[in-house]
Order: structure tokens, then C-alpha cells, then sequence
């Protein structure tokens, strides 16, 4: 709580740094979310044990250059099926440099054999100013002995100027209440040198499904300059403070802090804070 009250302390300047109409265009979209989340209680069947979750949220960044604060408005929901489950699928507006789109995302969980697991996803977005035209990525992970979990992708990402194609290999493992990953990054735009970049992660689980994790990235990450320029590759250190509280039987607040470090021109802070319900 300690460490989420000092981000939020640095990223929180950057809330008060819209434009009066980015703000009233920001705000107007996220008050539509939330009529909806909230109305959800009352068309919603009382079930006894609720699995569909849906979440409403807004983030943004500070940079420490004179460009304008990067922001991002979503709307995601999940459900699980019979055999498989939707991680994370909705829609998102991003702003960034000035350039702004809406993407639609998703992705689902299939198990592919008592011990392998498939893991598909993309977005698509059909004005790609900030976000990417569109991605395509697979994972594909493997139950160890001992708790361990092992997993190895792959995603392609389009933009206007420019793609990309990104490997992972990761390895987790679960030990009590507690959850902890190692993500290696292999990743290479068109025409472009490779970048790598190593992600340490450990979340702590509590109360009923309740979480809060802390991730450090160091390496070399590649950024989107918008229409105007190419992928720029970067050294980059990252802290990354996230959660999710379950504050009563069918509500939690998410939350995300963050601290970017990159060897480039746009080092930022940033905080995203979100409302979920299931049913």
C-alpha cells in the first residue's frame, strides 16, 4: 500500500494535465462506462456463484518531455465457458503524441491436452493513429512438476509505418499464496536490430481472489512514434505496481502504477484505476 501511495503521488500531477476538451471528451466516455457497469446489478441474474466480470477504467502518463500526456480509456469483460475462457476482451481509446484511435481486443484459453494449455489473442483497430492496425500473437504453455509452468509465443504487431514480430519464453511457478514469473522478450521491427528485454514479476494473492503484484522490465523495448515516424528501440527500466481488491461480493477496484525509465526521449509516470463487477 506503501509503494501504490508513492506512485500514485508521482502519477497522479499528470491527471490534472488534459485539455478542457480532451478531458470532457475523456470523461464523457468513462461516465457511459460506468452507467453501464453500474446498471448491471439490476439486470443481472442473482447467481450464486457469478463468473462473468466486466471492468470499466481510465489511465494516464506523464512525460517528462513537453509532449501531451498519453491516456487511455477501456471497457473489458471475461466469462468462462466450458472448455475455454476469455482472458480480456473489449475496447479501448488510446491517445498518445496527439494521435488517438479505438481498438477492439480479445483473446481466449483452450485446453489443448491435460497438460498444455492454448493461449490466442488479437486487436484490431480501424482508425490506427496510436494503436496498432492490428495484432495477432499465440502462446502456447506446459504444466511442469513442483507448480512450475513454462510457455513460449509469438505476436505480430502492424502499424501504419512500420510491424513488428515479438517472441516470449516465460517460466512461472505457484508456491503458497504466492505467484512469480520470469518473461524473456525477443522482439525485432522491419529493417530493424533485435531488442530484448527481461520482465521479473511476483503477485500476492489474498482474501477472495484478491491480488497485488510488483514487476521490474529491464532491456530494450520497442515504442510507437505515431504516423509520422518509425518503431524506435530503446534501453528501459520498468516498475510496475498492479492490482485488484475485492471490496464486497461482486465489486473490486483495479489499479496500476508505473515508473518508465527509457534511454530515450520519453520517460513517463503513469496511473490507471478501474471499477470491475461479476455476476
Amino acid at each position: 500500500m506503501i509503494l501504490l501511495l508513492h506512485f500514485a503521488r508521482r502519477a497522479l500531477p499528470a491527471l490534472g494535465k488534459l485539455s478542457n476538451l480532451g478531458a470532457r471528451h475523456a470523461l464523457g466516455l468513462l461516465a457511459a462506462a460506468l452507467a453501464l457497469l453500474l446498471a448491471l446489478p439490476a439486470i443481472a441474474a442473482d447467481h450464486d456463484t457469478p463468473q462473468t466480470e466486466i471492468e470499466a477504467g481510465y489511465g494516464e502518463a506523464r512525460l517528462s518531455s513537453r509532449s501531451s500526456n498519453w491516456r487511455n480509456i477501456f471497457v473489458d469483460a471475461n466469462h468462462p465457458f466450458k472448455n475455454l475462457k476469455l482472458p480480456s476482451s473489449g475496447l479501448r481509446e488510446t491517445r498518445r503524441f496527439g494521435l488517438s484511435g479505438n481498438e477492439v481486443y480479445g483473446g481466449l484459453y483452450y485446453p489443448l491436452a491435460p497438460t498444455w494449455t492454448g493461449l490466442f489473442e488479437g486487436s484490431l483497430s480501424p482508425v490506427h493513429e496510436a494503436p496498432p492496425e492490428y495484432t495477432l500473437g499465440a502462446q502456447l504453455q506446459k504444466i511442469l512438476p513442483y507448480g512450475w509452468i513454462a510457455g513460449v509465443g509469438f505476436r505480430h504487431n502492424e502499424y501504419t509505418r512500420s510491424a513488428s514480430h515479438v517472441r516470449t519464453f516465460s517460466l512461472e511457478r505457484y508456491w503458497g499464496d504466492f505467484h512469480s514469473t520470469y518473461t524473456l522478450f525477443s522482439g525485432k521491427p522491419e529493417g530493424g536490430a533485435h531488442a530484448s528485454a527481461h520482465r521479473f514479476q511476483v503477485n500476492y494473492y489474498y482474501g477472495n481472489a484478491s491480488a497485488m503484484g510488483i514487476a521490474y522490465t529491464t532491456g530494450r523495448d520497442m515504442e510507437n512514434l505515431g504516423l509520422t515516424a518509425a518503431l524506435l528501440a530503446t534501453d528501459v527500466r520498468n516498475w510496475t505496481l498492479s492490482g485488484r481488491h475485492w471490496f464486497a461480493r461482486d465489486w473490486a477496484v483495479t489499479y496500476e502504477a508505473l515508473a518508465n525509465r527509457q534511454g530515450g526521449p520519453y520517460p513517463r509516470e503513469g496511473l490507471r484505476l478501474g471499477l470491475r463487477y461479476r455476476f
